[in-house]
């Protein structure tokens, strides 16, 4: 049995018959943020509608007739410009789901990852505790998560937003070149979308392997509650280091149970060409349409074990690599304490100092015993040596 079997396998006898107070704590975690969207949608201009124009916008340019490859390089070639007004329009909606999700979900998951381990651990905990934060707490939870988002949104500008505005900056400066250097326009197009594209991927890659490097920040933060937040992070990419794929591999475990859903959408992304070829009716594509939805929404259901069982397992997962670091020495117990290496050293020194004191000390004392036998010795003599005169004499 493998290590992500038996870890599973572990969590599973955990759950047995205490299901629910995991599931309504995960709830309880995901309340605000839902309530917000909500409120976004009924109050203020759905947020998705800005975005479902520039999808529209592209749709429109796109030419099914050619290749895709082709139809893709003529659309980036042709200079071709978006209407973002809706986007605009959406932005108040999109900066309170982005407040609640900063003030509230990043430091809710701290104390979510606290409330998984306790259960782990045997402690009893209340599904309440996931709101723990908003108390004396909420600085450093609030501090640290936003530490780490700030690092995974550094790499996605660089993964997402510099290959736009490469291609962008481009399209500006190629044609003030392009006639005096007597290049071909379309090569130079061509080697702009390699070069974008090529940016694109590696910095994607990367962008992947700093979350999963972060990923176990809300649990340090939330094990180690004297640690500094800083610290908290750093630890996550010390215990992350070399078992990376073993997170992807946990991860991937559990899409399995999504796998009727993942095959219905599927499904239905490729019915319209698909019933081009077998030429459906109307009526049977429509049929097949809503039974794959119905698939898809009723395989939903499976959250309702998934979701508890996955956040578990992924605490777990912290539990177990710990362990497997100390064991290894691939960390050290300092490294689970509130105190930095420099303050460690400087403790040691002092400690150094205080112990090397302390000798001296003993040392000048033993010197001054040493000189005061001494002396008294010299006078014993004296006073025995003038004895024997006077007995002498």
């Amino acid at each position: 049995m493998s290590e992500r079997a038996a870890l599973k396998r572990r969590v599973r006898g955990l759950l047995h018959k205490k299901w629910l107070a995991p599931l309504l704590a995960l709830i309880l975690a995901v309340l605000p943020m839902c309530a917000a969207i909500a409120l976004v949608t009924l109050l203020m201009k759905d947020i998705t509608i800005g975005f479902s124009s520039i999808g529209s916008q592209l749709a429109g340019m796109y030419d099914e007739s050619q290749e895709p490859l082709m139809a893709i390089f003529e659309m980036l070639y042709s200079n071709f410009q978006l209407d973002f007004s809706q986007v605009i329009e959406a932005l108040p909606g999109m900066g309170v789901i982005l407040g609640v999700f900063l003030l509230a979900v990043l430091p809710i998951s701290v104390s979510t990852s606290g409330y998984f381990l306790a259960f782990l651990r045997g402690k009893k905990a209340s599904p309440v505790e996931v709101y723990n934060c908003f108390s004396a707490r909420y600085p450093r939870a609030f501090g640290g998560m936003l530490y780490t988002s700030l690092w995974a949104l550094l790499w996605a500008v660089m993964a997402f937003a510099m290959p736009v505005a490469l291609y962008a900056a481009g399209l500006r400066i190629i044609p003030m070149f392009v006639e005096q250097l007597k290049l071909s326009q379309l090569l130079v197009y061509g080697v702009l979308i390699a070069v974008c594209l090529i940016w694109f991927v590696v910095f994607t890659m990367l962008f992947i392997n700093r979350l999963l490097a972060y990923s176990l920040a809300p649990v340090c933060l939330a094990a180690q509650p004297r640690m500094p937040a800083h610290r908290a992070v750093r630890l996550s990419r010390k215990l992350m280091r070399g078992c990376k794929w073993q997170l992807v591999g946990l991860y991937l475990s559990f899409l399995l149970y999504e796998l009727p859903a993942i095959l219905a959408l599927a499904a239905l992304i490729a019915m319209p060409h698909v019933a081009k070829l077998i030429t459906l009716t109307d009526i049977l594509q429509q049929s097949i349409g809503w039974f794959l939805w119905i698939v898809a929404g009723v395989n939903q259901l499976v959250l309702l074990y998934v979701a508890p069982y996955a956040a578990a397992c992924f605490r777990a997962f912290y539990i177990e690599r710990k362990r497997e670091a100390l064991m290894d020495e691939e960390v050290t117990p300092d490294d689970f304490t509130g105190k930095d290496k420099k303050e460690t050293r400087r403790q040691a020194e002092k400690e150094a100092e205080a112990a090397k004191a302390e000798e001296n000390e003993a040392v000048r004392k033993q010197r001054r015993a040493d000189r005061e036998k001494k002396t008294g010795n010299e006078a014993a003599t004296t006073m025995e040596k003038s004895e024997n005169e006077r007995n002498a004499r």
